[in-house]
């Protein structure tokens, strides 16, 4: 019942209760039931009459010194109310700190009574006033509902003050047509017959359901009586209903005679509403029809009576139809009852009620026991069970069962396939093996009937006999289906219902472990749940918070606080409502509310307090800390951008100003897309690129070309990042953006100068600075159109290889074939094959002809790369070949002639290996006609540099690196480094650096750890030690030949056994030189040395002038003028000789010259 009818239907029994009575008394009892109806407080009902003078007061629950305050401000009400009725107003809402000035004579009434809110109800037709409502309460709850109701409730208040004038019973007249047009607004649309008439026929009103339950139409029930459809039979009963009581409503059931004149039954329920002056009732009249229901019930009596006629002459097979009929009208009020008593009993009590379910079963069917058992495969998970037998109890009766569990398995695939299973006689059909089993249970018969429950098998529903065996009659087993189908919803809902038990367990659970306060509040706004959090917010226990208002719990302008934001959220039409944050007064919390659905009409309020006092220190001190780093990202050197998810720039730092040439309010606001002057349309599309990637999550490097009001381009390497939410979402960007124009400026300049300088001392492919190797260039081009034989030598790694191209590309026979075979490389017997050639047949696999090397370079040079390794038989057939220009291949007789010149590179001393026989005399003067030897890296180190900027040029190239140079602690260290493995152990160390470089510089740490350990030891000598850096590779040995106690002891020994020989010293010591020499300055041993220089000096010096050659002498002389020259300064000197300091130190140690 909806709150307007609640409150008419109050309104009326008031009204049928008080009609005769005074208007006093009626006024008093109606205020007292909208108080309570309405929920109010206090209440005040004034009666205008029409002399002005006078006014008729009901109250309810107001103190009489409130009601005397009312009486002073009815004149000033009266003037108000009279005035807003012509606008059609019914119902005003003040609060005691806001209502409009043209309405203070409210305020001495709010001052005096306290109250927070006044509800203002004026009685009127929207014609007349006749009065005003005054309702009190504390709190403000304006619902619709209580609105709709107030104003049906002014329309229907003034039609009973028409009818109580002169203090006489109302009658049925212009004035209760009012009444009757506010009753037909009400029941017009509404599905249930309604009619409203006298007791001698007359018609005053019928709905559209009454009209069409009868078939007529509303004008012709108007013009006729209730009488003309209504068989005569009935107008007794209908005078009695109308006579009966006239405070009490009457229902009777009679017959209706349609329109098309066919008969229906109905049922009819009198409420009476006003007596007229004489003495007429008029009632309304609501009408259900009952045919269907009379129609059943004739053709039971009918075939009862036809029954009792049967039964005159066959008395027996009436008697087993009368039992068959009688119990499945038991049959049916048992299930009925069955469903009813389940659905309305309490969970604890619910399987109590379960087993008394079974026992009315049982009694019915006669039957000993009925039980209900609920199992898994192997296992009984419940049973419910009746018995008049108790030997056993539940437990006791499981445990009997699960013995025979398996022997009972085919009665339940027979259950599991929707069979019953009747064992009438179980001593006959016995399935079980156990002769006992029966026995111990005392059954003769018994009956299993499959429970499913959501269409799965679960257990049975069984009766049993212990008295008799039990045969079963169709009728009854379809009963018993019905029960079993009964119990499966039963056991339906107990299965769900437990369910939901545990799910509110485990909801339990979870929030009194959730870290926050939780909370709900009902429909009326009542807290109807709250964790243990919560319970600690207030300090109160749950049972003190359950049931309680915001108001309750709260001051006021919180609670009314809250109470907006509820009513916020609840009107809102976004189902899960809205999210509202707020702080609380009531500490450090906050708290997020949002809309709860509990069905399709209403809605709870649920909500989270968070305490948030940890995260606003924390904030705190991310404030400061922001601060601070927003104080460094200020000083930073590299431009700091900030952009929110649309690109749009919320933060710039100094730096970035300063690079872009604009002020920081100039930035801020502007999109990332307009920022930048670019110099071309793909710049833009790379930061547009940029900022959709960081969408995605990823970071983006890039460079643009921008170009600021000066017109001058900038270079900007710009690092972007993304920002995102704790909820994942996308924040913005965070760009980290570096003016790097100088340094492309920089490697441009880099690169120009690195071309030149390989152009300036490059000769095909040869970069030199040295005077040696720019001596053997120029004797290149000399010997290169010649045909005589060329002998290279030199360390490996030096370059002959490629000086041997060198000769073929510029020499004459550059056009022809150029021909390497490496002679270490092949054994003796494949060597010779590989020369000369070999015909079909001359050796074991020799299937085909093959011509050598010698006849493939015919006409141009073939290289003979490690020649010392050849071995002396075919030094004899390269002689001849030499001699006389020709060979025979192997398995050939006939001679073959070639024209081809001979180039030979060796990284041995050939001269030794004649002088040991390993090599031939006669072939070591033909290859040394024109013979040349390349000095190793280590004899060269002015040409290191322009080495080192072509491998690095190439290695760019190869790599797409963009390295500019060698870090000083890399270049020193290069320098220093003797180089064992020539210009290839160079290029191989500077290939690694590069690929594991990624910047624009080599760093020491980009080479290989062996010379990384060997620069570390380098560190710890001084670095500018001329004799350190010469010797550096040495200092790597091992120097436990020498412990640190007794290390100055044993240096001196070593000493003097070796008579101060350091080489012999060293080697005694298992130490290098370089150690040794560090060791003997360490402790101050160059005395030992002094005296033998002295004697020696003149005699070794002399001994070394005899080996020098012209060249050497003369350089020697070079270097003495120029250190006199200095005054012995070592650096000016190397400059003067064009040289470096290590160089000269080292002719320094060669020639003696101190």
């Amino acid at each position: 019942m909806s709150l307007t009818e609640k409150l008419l239907y109050n309104i009326s029994i008031v009204y049928s209760r008080c009609v005769k009575t005074s208007m006093k008394n009626f006024w008093s009892k109606l205020i007292e039931a909208l108080c309570q109806t309405l929920s109010y407080e206090n209440g005040i009902s004034i009666l205008f009459n029409e002399n002005e003078d006078t006014e008729i007061i009901s109250s309810y629950n107001l103190p009489e010194k409130h009601v005397n305050i009312t009486k002073k401000i009815i004149p000033s009400l009266r003037r108000f109310v009279t005035g807003e009725s012509l606008h059609g107003n019914k119902i005003f809402f003040f609060e005691s700190q806001n209502y409009p000035e043209e309405k203070a004579f409210l305020n001495e009434l709010f001052s005096r009574t306290n109250k927070k809110n006044i509800t203002l109800t004026i009685i009127s037709n929207c014609e007349n006033v006749s009065g005003a409502l005054l309702l009190f309460k504390d709190f403000d709850s304006k619902s619709p509902e209580e609105i709709d109701a107030l104003k049906c409730l002014s329309v229907m208040l003034h039609t009973i003050l028409l009818n109580f004038k002169d203090s006489k019973a109302p009658s049925i007249s212009d004035k209760f047509t009012e009444q009757v047009k506010f009753m037909e607004t009400i029941m017009e649309n509404s599905y249930q017959p309604f009619t409203i008439g006298y007791a001698d026929g007359g018609m005053v009103y019928s709905n559209k359901a009454y009209c069409d339950l009868l078939g007529y139409t509303t004008e012709e029930l108007l013009k006729i009586s209730w009488r003309d459809f209504t068989p005569e039979e009935y107008f007794p009963v209908e005078t009695n209903a109308f006579n009966s009581n006239k405070n009490i409503k009457a229902i009777y059931e009679k017959e209706y005679i349609k329109k098309d004149g066919s008969r229906i039954y109905v049922s009819l329920s009198l409420h009476q509403i006003l007596e007229d002056k004489n003495g007429k009732i008029c009632c309304f009249i609501f009408v259900n029809d009952i045919t269907q229901k009379k129609v059943s019930e004739e053709k039971l009596l009918k075939m009862s009576s036809e029954l009792e006629n049967i039964i005159a002459e066959r008395t027996n097979e009436l008697s087993i139809a009368y039992e068959k009929i009688k119990n499945s009208f038991f049959i049916e009020k048992l299930t009925s009852d069955m469903l009813y008593r389940t659905l309305n009993t309490s969970p604890e009590n619910l399987e109590k009620e379960i087993v008394n379910i079974l026992k009315e079963i049982s009694n019915y069917f006669k039957q000993n026991e009925c039980a209900v058992f609920l199992y898994s495969e192997k296992k009984i998970e419940e049973l419910f069970r009746w018995s008049y037998d108790l030997d056993y109890s539940a437990a006791e009766i499981i445990k009997i069962i699960e013995k025979v569990f398996d022997e009972l398995s085919p009665i339940r695939k027979r259950l599991e396939a929707y069979e019953i299973v009747n064992l009438d006689n179980v001593e006959k059909n016995d399935p079980i093996s156990d002769p006992l089993f029966w026995k111990t249970l005392k059954i003769k018969s018994v009956i299993y009937l499959p429970l499913f429950i959501n269409n799965e098998f679960k257990g049975c529903l069984s009766l049993k006999s212990n008295t008799l065996t039990r045969k079963w009659s169709e009728e009854e087993i379809s009963s018993l289906k019905l029960f079993a189908h009964v119990l499966e919803g039963i056991l339906t809902n107990i299965k769900y219902q437990k369910e939901l038990a545990e799910s509110h367990k485990l909801f339990s659970t979870f929030m009194d472990h959730f870290p926050e306060g939780v909370f709900i509040k009902d429909e009326n706004s009542k807290i109807s749940y709250v964790n243990k959090v919560f319970e600690n917010y207030f300090s109160l226990k749950r049972e003190e918070i359950i049931g309680k208002s915001i108001f309750e719990l709260h001051d006021y302008e919180t609670a009314r606080k809250f109470s907006e934001q509820d009513a916020k959220i609840l009107s809102s039409e976004e189902h899960e409502g809205l999210n509202i944050e707020t702080e609380v007064e009531f500490g450090n919390y906050i708290v997020r509310k949002f809309k709860i659905p509990k069905n399709s009409s209403s809605f709870m309020i649920g909500g989270i307090a968070f305490n948030i006092a940890a995260r606003k220190k924390l904030e705190d001190e991310l404030s400061k800390s922001e601060r601070k780093y927003r104080h460094l990202v200020e000083l930073a050197r590299e431009g700091y951008l900030r952009t929110d998810k649309n690109g749009i720039i919320c933060y710039v730092n100094k730096r970035l100003c300063e690079i872009i040439g604009h002020a920081k309010d100039e930035l801020t606001g502007v999109s990332i897309f307009n920022l930048f002057k670019y110099t071309k349309q793909e710049n833009l599309e790379i930061v547009k690129t940029a900022f959709e990637s960081c969408k995605k999550g990823y970071q983006n490097d890039f460079t643009i070309v921008i170009k600021p009001d000066n017109n001058q381009n900038i270079h900007l390497k710009i690092t972007t990042s993304p920002i995102f939410e704790e909820n994942g979402l996308f924040d913005g960007t965070l760009s980290l953006i570096t003016d790097c124009t100088k340094e492309i400026e920089l490697e441009k300049e880099v690169s120009s100068t690195r071309r030149k300088l390989l152009e300036d001392y490059s000769y095909h492919g040869i970069y030199c600075k040295s005077e040696s190797m720019k001596k053997i260039m120029e004797l290149l081009q000399v010997v290169a159109n010649s045909d005589c034989n060329i002998l290279i030598e030199g360390p490996s790694g030096t370059g002959k290889t490629h000086i041997a191209k060198i000769i073929h590309y510029i020499s004459n026979r550059h056009e022809k074939p150029f021909i390497t075979v490496n002679c270490g490389a092949l054994p003796e017997n494949l060597l010779e094959s590989e020369l000369f050639g070999y015909l079909k047949g001359a050796f074991t696999g020799a299937d085909k002809d093959k011509p050598g090397k010698f006849s493939a370079a015919s006409g141009g040079i073939i290289f003979l790369d490690e020649i010392g390794e050849m071995p002396l038989n075919l030094q004899v057939k390269l002689l001849r070949v030499i001699e006389e220009k020709c060979y025979e291949p192997i398995g050939s007789n006939q001679t073959v002639k070639i024209d081809v010149k001979i180039i030979a590179a060796t990284n041995k001393n050939l001269y030794s290996l004649v002088n040991e026989g390993k090599f031939r005399s006669d072939l070591y003067y033909r290859l040394k006609i024109i013979s040349f030897t390349i000095p190793s890296l280590k004899e060269r180190p002015e040409d290191i540099d322009i080495i080192i900027e072509s491998f690095i040029n190439i290695f760019n190239n190869k790599y797409n690196k963009n390295i500019i140079r060698l870090s000083d602690e890399a270049f020193c260290f290069l320098k220093a480094y003797d180089f064992p493995g020539n210009i290839r152990e160079l290029k191989n160390m500077l290939e690694r650096a590069v690929i594991f470089c990624d910047g624009a510089k080599v760093e020491i740490q980009h080479f290989a750890n062996e010379y990384i350990s060997l620069f570390q030891k380098m560190k710890k000598i001084d670095i500018n030690d001329l004799k350190a850096q010469l010797e550096i590779k040495e200092s790597v040995e091992d120097e436990t030949g020498v412990s640190k106690s007794g290390e100055k002891e044993s240096l001196i020994k070593a000493l003097k056994s070796c008579n101060n020989n350091r080489s012999e010293a060293a080697k005694t010591l298992n130490i290098s030189k370089a150690t040794l020499w560090r060791k003997i300055k360490k402790y101050d041993l160059d005395h030992l040395f002094e005296k033998l220089h002295k004697n020696d000096s003149a005699e070794v010096l002399k001994n070394l002038d005899a080996t020098l050659s012209n060249v050497e002498k003369n350089e020697k002389k070079e270097i003495i003028a120029s250190l006199q020259k200095t005054s012995g300064n070592k650096t000016k000197a190397a400059e003067i000789l064009n040289i470096d300091r290590i160089t000269l130190w080292r002719k320094m140690k060669k020639y003696g010259i101190k």
